[in-house]
């Protein structure tokens, strides 16, 4: 367990992602395949290094490069979250830090992967906009629109619309 000052998230996740940038321990096939603006946050991470991050977060630039390894390493990580960490001034910030690390290392849509936020209520901090409401695709694309329902049934995704009554 990392135990970082209290409001160090935002460095401390920055951090995490640089070493895995630096070190190139990221899903380039993931990330082509499924990402945007790679170039930019690869751009932005450079000025997070864990020695600069660690007079923040108070974590050892060792340990932050530790965890970067262990998370980029693993054949299935998750993330799971509590209301902590949204509900402070940079939760929107640690929310995406979070999203961007899973991303990076392609630790979405697999079996063992994915993003959890452990929530009262639906899309607190972007539940939905990471696709993890059942009415909803990524980005609030309803599950019923067959624009959106036709590339899942390609990869043999079995999808039931319920049909309207008139």
């Amino acid at each position: 367990m990392l135990q970082f000052r209290p409001g160090a998230d935002v460095s401390m996740l920055n951090a995490i992602m640089h070493v895995i940038v630096e070190e190139q321990l990221y899903d380039q096939q993931y990330i082509e395949s499924y990402t945007e603006n790679w170039d930019a946050m690869k751009t932005h991470l450079k000025e997070f290094s864990p020695e600069k991050m660690s007079e923040f977060c108070g974590i050892d630039a060792e340990t932050l490069r530790a965890v970067a390894r262990d998370f980029a390493g693993a054949t299935s990580a998750m993330i799971f979250w509590g209301m902590g960490v949204s509900q402070h001034i940079h939760g929107t910030d640690n929310s995406r830090c979070l999203i961007s690390l899973a991303l990076m290392c392609g630790q979405v849509g697999r079996p063992g992967t994915g993003l959890h936020p452990l929530r009262g209520q639906n899309n607190v901090q972007g539940a939905s906009d990471a696709g993890l409401i059942p009415m909803f695709l990524p980005d609030y694309q309803s599950v019923t629109m067959m624009v959106f329902v036709r590339p899942l049934m390609k990869f043999g995704i079995q999808i039931r619309l319920r049909q309207k009554k008139v």
